[in-house]
């Protein structure tokens, strides 16, 4: 059969061809990856604590962005860590930062 197609359709010289690119990530993709990241204590990896608390901030907003509340959606779980993480380090921040992660943790309620 294979040589009555290659008759139709011409043979084809499969060395030459075209590698086939990677599926891209998707966003579901990228949540396990942030998942899978998040340490013990709730918050992303990071060089020093404010690191940490940046990429968990930015962690966060992905899960939220996707529909992921403290209440809904499959990784409402990552939700409710990477929040209590932020919870415990507002009085770390300087004013202007915390009103951002505060505005940030009001929306982690919402449904």
């Amino acid at each position: 059969m294979f040589s009555k197609l290659a008759r139709v359709f011409g043979s084809a010289d499969l060395s030459e061809a075209a590698p086939v690119p990677p599926p891209a990530a998707d966003a579901t993709d990228h949540l396990l990856d942030l998942a899978a990241r998040i340490e013990p204590d709730g918050g992303m990896p990071g060089a020093d604590l404010q690191q940490r608390i940046n990429e968990s901030a930015d962690a966060l907003r992905d899960f939220l962005k996707e529909g992921h509340t403290s209440k809904s959606g499959a990784f409402r779980s990552h939700v409710q860590r990477l929040a209590k993480f932020l919870r415990g380090a507002l009085g770390k921040l300087d004013k202007s930062r915390r009103s951002e992660i505060e505005e940030l943790l009001r929306q982690v309620d919402v449904d």
